[in-house]
């Protein structure tokens, strides 16, 4: 019977903990993906010189739940067609750079080009030295580690997806 509940209340453990890692500061929003996506830790920053270097061009703008969903589900397809074609060179695995999503933190940077919705999603599995909630984690290297994509929201697509150099 104990061991009945204690199963019962694991589902209802793992969401209090993950609401209370999804916490804010009033320049960053930090939440948590919905969804199938709800494994992945992100952050949208505000940080509007960033998001020139990255997304030139582009003014600062906001993202709605309904276009978080859609910049987690690009991320999710970016990385599934790199992982894709990882998996038919006929490399040692050693080589090869599969990335499994659940083991990153990904920032947002949000802005709009010619009318369409952009994000710059910088991935990445340590964050060493960076409050990652609050400031952009950018390393020279790294691997597959670190790696950054462009989506269009607006049209559902991605582009530039780039993994760090190993050094």
């Amino acid at each position: 019977m104990k061991k009945t509940m204690l199963i019962r209340s694991l589902p209802a453990f793992v969401m209090l903990t993950m609401i209370a890692a999804c916490t804010g500061s009033r320049h960053t929003e930090v939440v948590c993906g919905e969804e199938k996506h709800d494994t992945i830790p992100y952050v949208i920053l505000n940080e509007p010189s960033s998001l020139n270097v990255f997304l030139k061009g582009a003014k600062p703008a906001t993202l709605s739940n309904s276009e978080i969903t859609s910049s987690l589900g690009l991320l999710t397809k970016a990385v599934d067609n790199h992982n894709n074609s990882e998996n038919v060179k006929a490399v040692g695995a050693d080589h090869l750079t599969i990335i499994d999503l659940k083991l990153y933190k990904v920032q947002f940077l949000v802005g709009e080009i010619n009318k369409e919705k952009w994000v710059f999603a910088n991935c990445f599995c340590e964050s060493i030295g960076h409050e990652w909630t609050k400031e952009l984690v950018m390393v020279k290297d790294g691997g597959k580690c670190y790696f950054q994509v462009k989506l269009n929201i607006t049209k559902g697509e991605y582009t530039d997806f780039m993994i760090n150099g190993n050094g």
